[in-house]
């Protein structure tokens, strides 16, 4: 989804309607939004339980193992980088 996918969206609700997200285990929680730099990996060993995107730190700490440790220890492959890091809006569960 794009920002403007996402306005197009929201200019239809009431300016008072709350936005939520997927709470951790089930329901729906608040949220908040930041926007950050993203860089997109293509995570080959097939660990899709992680997201297809992170801040570029922590890209290049699953590059080089510090950030992946465990998942080499079981067979994982460090993940490729895909284009250059980018800003992205993120929605998150207030809290986290």
């Amino acid at each position: 989804m794009t920002a403007g996918e996402l306005i197009a969206q929201l200019v239809k609700l009431d300016p008072g309607t709350p936005v939520l997200v997927t709470g951790y285990e089930g329901g729906f929680a608040p949220c908040t939004l930041s926007v950050l730099d993203v860089q997109e990996l293509d995570r080959t060993d097939g660990s899709d339980y992680l997201g297809q995107y992170v801040t570029p730190d922590v890209a290049a700490e699953e590059l080089d193992g510090r950030g992946g440790v465990w998942r080499y220890m079981v067979g994982g492959e460090p993940p490729l980088l895909v284009g250059e890091p980018f800003q992205a809006a993120i929605l998150m569960r207030e809290g986290r």
